[in-house]
């Protein structure tokens, strides 16, 4: 499929699902048995950051939305030797393309915060960036001479929307929090785990810092449900098992929260905004 028929055909795409480590393990979307649900088609485009992920075309109640698997596809769909983040660069230059003005993530974390457990679920508001790798393929996106500003890098209506859709779920649903964002692929040490709660940080990940400066550069609005699916280190002992479990324990429930939260956006009327829920409000363990 090339990048002018893509954006052609679809121009009135505007909801793309993030599909991470929160519903890799299940067959998404098939394993919900959401009769509303639909796979339409599945396919790479030619960008110009290279190949992307494949994209794949599914109906909500009838609407065309977007889902990619941004977690565990990497090495499969092109034997062109790549970065990480061109691989982003491309997927994002596609959403541009089409036409995505909202993106929903889901994702699992580990806890930096003594009151999160695995099995918890946090919707943060802010995120602090510790990737080293900085190419210009965000500022690209953006125009030359513009401004990244992160003054609100999680938007607060799709955040709102999440938090109540994973309320349905999950018995522990924290409404905001922040975001530690590392480069990986290994897990943090103990030391650096006390570093990130120094900092004010409550979850760790690998994928946000270059997820949000891409969806503002390309002017959409993002949002990701966390899944803390493991203790950081030097919390509370636990299995490398353990992350295995969670996945494949909650990924239905992830898979069946994004569907409801995209069912919300597709059904309110222009303009409309979710209700910010106020802190704490569900949970009963504040973060603080």
């Amino acid at each position: 499929m090339t990048a002018s028929a893509m954006s052609a055909a679809s121009r009135s795409m505007r909801i793309a699902h993030l599909g991470g480590s929160g519903t890799w393990r299940i067959d998404y979307p098939a394993d919900l048995n959401d009769e509303g649900v639909r796979l339409v088609s599945e396919a790479s485009t030619d960008t110009p950051y290279g190949l992307t992920a494949p994209l794949r075309f599914m109906t909500v109640d009838g609407v065309e939305v977007l889902h990619v698997r941004v977690h565990g596809y990497r090495g499969g769909f092109t034997a062109e030797p790549r970065s990480r983040l061109r691989d982003q660069a491309a997927l994002f230059w596609s959403f541009r393309e089409l036409g995505v003005r909202q993106i929903l993530v889901d994702a699992t974390v580990g806890s930096l915060n003594r009151l999160l457990d695995p099995g918890d679920i946090v919707v943060p508001d802010d995120y602090v960036d510790l990737r080293t790798t900085r190419e210009n393929f965000a500022i690209e996106l953006l125009g030359e001479g513009e401004t990244l500003r992160m003054d609100e890098p999680f938007d607060s209506d799709l955040r709102a929307i999440l938090v109540r859709a994973a309320s349905e779920r999950f018995p522990r649903v924290f409404p905001r929090g922040v975001s530690v964002c590392t480069e990986g692929p290994r897990l943090e040490t103990a030391a650096e785990v006390k570093l990130y709660q120094a900092w004010g940080g409550d979850i760790v990940g690998q994928s946000v810092g270059a997820e949000i400066e891409f969806a503002r550069a390309i002017r959409a609005r993002y949002a990701v449900c966390n899944l803390v699916s493991n203790y950081g280190e030097g919390l509370v002992p636990w299995p490398t098992s353990a992350a295995e479990e969670m996945w494949q324990k909650s990924g239905t429930a992830m898979g069946q929260t994004m569907i409801t939260a995209i069912r919300e956006l597709l059904n309110r009327t222009p303009g409309q905004k979710a209700p910010i829920q106020s802190e704490g409000q569900h949970s009963k363990a504040p973060i603080t």
